[in-house]
């Protein structure tokens, strides 16, 4: 059986009034006042008998129509204290800690090797990147991601959105050596430090091959700046680290295997983690474990109690006995008043 209860329990302190109004009116047995006044003709002798009826409908008081209102009073403020069933109890959603994360894609020429194959056929890591990082901006349950181009220069390509249509659409439009031949990694690194600025947990995942690099500043170093403010630096190595016969590139370029041993130092000092990502399942687990690492649970001890509402019953039948009563008052007078 459901708990019953009322939220607006102080109304119940008025419960007595009603009682004391009907004892009152118990005492004084007068009637209620007439709604509508009956014609009369003047004849000789009106004022006694007007004295007369007078007396008579005091000795014709009726206590019916003073318990109806009593009673509708009494309904009306169990109305007005809103009666309420409590029902079973529902946890509340998982409540997770904001996360705000950049995209640091890059876009060097070396992004054209097919070193991965997919349904059999030869895909090139840039395609790799795109599709993928569809998937998981779709399935992203963060606040904000923004996306930035790792090239030389590196740019600002999207701020933070939670907008995953823009988001999208941007990560679709991404081209190689749109940011030029080789990359910056120390400079897109401190651009990121420029652009996006954040209360909540920032994340910075770079999407990389390590390899066609310039910079005046070390990506070390610019690592580790990057985590003293704040930052978290995940690294996921895209490419194989050897050509194999089947994934043979034809675009004519010399083969760069993917440079491991440079990502895993930018990520230490970063302050995060480097994944390769040897095929597609290795690129979804790593944005799944980076997302999931930061997915952090918050206080879920809360619980939503529904409850069903019972006011508008007393309220109904309520108003329906004050209006019977007030009818019922007025034929009873009507009747006993009589005309002359």
């Amino acid at each position: 059986m459901p708990d019953i209860g009322f939220i607006q329990i102080h109304w119940l302190w008025l419960l007595p009034l009603p009682i004391i109004w009907l004892h009152m009116r118990s005492l004084q047995k007068k009637n209620w006042p007439t709604l509508i006044v009956t014609k009369s003709i003047r004849y000789p002798l009106q004022q006694h008998a007007v004295k007369s009826l007078k007396s008579n409908n005091k000795l014709q008081y009726h206590l019916k129509q003073d318990l109806l209102a009593c009673c509708a009073f009494v309904l009306l403020l169990i109305a007005m204290a809103q009666p309420v069933s409590y029902m079973e109890s529902i946890n509340s959603p998982d409540k997770t800690a904001p996360v705000d994360l950049v995209l640091l894609v890059d876009t060097s020429l070396t992004m054209v090797l097919k070193d991965y194959v997919i349904d059999g056929e030869p895909v090139d890591r840039m395609s790799m990147t795109r599709r993928l990082l569809n998937n998981f901006i779709q399935a992203y349950s963060g606040s904000r991601i923004g996306l930035s181009v790792m090239g030389n220069p590196p740019y600002h390509w999207l701020p933070y959105t939670s907008d995953k249509t823009i988001l999208s659409d941007a990560v679709s439009r991404i081209r190689t050596t749109m940011g030029g031949r080789m990359t910056d990694m120390s400079a897109s690194l401190q651009m990121i430090n420029e652009q996006y600025t954040s209360k909540d947990d920032k994340v910075v995942v770079m999407i990389t091959d390590g390899v066609l690099q310039l910079g005046k500043l070390s990506p070390q170093e610019a690592a580790k700046k990057l985590s003293e403010h704040g930052y978290t630096l995940y690294i996921i190595a895209i490419g194989s680290t050897q050509l194999d016969a089947s994934q043979s590139d034809t675009s004519g370029l010399i083969y760069e295997p993917v440079n491991l041993a440079l990502l895993q130092d930018v990520a230490d000092h970063g302050n995060g983690q480097m994944f390769h990502a040897v095929d597609s399942t290795a690129f979804k687990h790593a944005l799944k474990t980076i997302e999931n690492k930061h997915r952090k649970i918050m206080d879920t001890s809360d619980a939503i109690q529904p409850v069903k509402s019972w006011y508008p019953y007393p309220l109904f039948f309520g108003i329906f006995l004050l209006l019977f009563s007030a009818v019922s008052s007025l034929f009873t007078l009507t009747k006993h008043g009589g005309r002359a």
